[in-house]
């Protein structure tokens, strides 16, 4: 989270990425779902807002389903997210934050490795 905050966000995935897996292995929903709001929010910061969307939505999805609140010191890491992505997609955030919300479908937890596969910045992803 300090390398986020610090100004490395693609750094910052990469620890992010080893924590989501590791607590979709223990399936701890909450940790699953804080994971995806840091997750968004460095792509959101890579100025990568429609990734950053879906996963956000996808995370108030999980914890929707599990009934797993934020954490009060999360809140404004999260709704920083949020403003910056609003500000970067204007009328597309509800589209994408739709999609999001349909992506926790799945069986068990919300991103499955292939989708996981096609975000990640350093495989040249054009999707912003």
């Amino acid at each position: 989270h300090a390398l986020a905050l610090q100004g490395n966000p693609t750094q910052a995935l990469t620890f992010y990425r080893e924590a989501w897996v590791h607590f979709q292995e223990l399936e701890a929903a909450g940790d699953v779902a804080e994971t995806l709001e840091r997750i968004a929010g460095a792509y959101i910061a890579l100025e990568r807002p429609k990734v950053g969307v879906r996963l956000l939505a996808a995370a108030a999805t999980l914890r929707q389903q599990h009934h797993v609140p934020i954490p009060p010191l999360e809140r404004g890491y999260q709704e920083q997210s949020l403003t910056a992505a609003r500000a970067q997609l204007g009328a597309r955030f509800q589209t994408l934050w739709e999609e999001g919300t349909r992506v926790t479908k799945e069986p068990s937890y919300p991103l499955s490795s292939t989708w996981w596969r096609r975000t990640t910045p350093e495989r040249g992803s054009t999707e912003r």
